[in-house]
């Protein structure tokens, strides 16, 4: 087993690499991890300071894996131009376009605090609402 950070969609995933009996490596088998939905969304609720919060907007989008080149469902926050992603562990801050570019971001759904609190209590659940994410 491999673990692996990928830097295009921040997340954590394993690579369980297999041997056939032959003793060759037989195709890797992708399997996903992650907590971007509720960790960004609480790190906007709960760790933001009040004066600041309106300035941010937590993004549920759809970008492409670059390990496999397929379509995933993402969290993350955007704040004066800038992508903070808490997920997973992690602490990235990267400008927007940048950001986007990499993961080869489209579409977008972007929700204030006060947005996440309805979405939540409505949905009971972290995200993603307003699309069902491809895996």
């Amino acid at each position: 087993m491999i673990w692996v950070t990928m830097g295009s969609d921040f997340a954590i995933f394993t690579i369980d690499i297999g041997v056939d009996k032959r003793n060759k490596m037989s195709k890797p088998e992708v399997k996903y991890n992650g907590n971007c939905y509720s960790t960004n969304a609480k790190y906007l609720l709960y760790k933001v300071k009040s004066s600041k919060v309106g300035g941010y907007r937590l993004c549920h989008g759809i970008a492409l894996n670059r390990a496999d080149g397929k379509p995933y469902g993402h969290c993350w926050l955007e704040y004066k131009g800038m992508v903070i992603d808490k997920s997973n562990g992690l602490d990235v801050e990267l400008p927007m376009e940048m950001y986007y570019d990499f993961g080869n971001i489209k579409k977008v759904y972007k929700y204030t605090a006060d947005e996440v609190r309805k979405k939540v209590l409505e949905f009971e659940h972290w995200g993603a609402w307003d699309y069902t994410p491809p895996r």
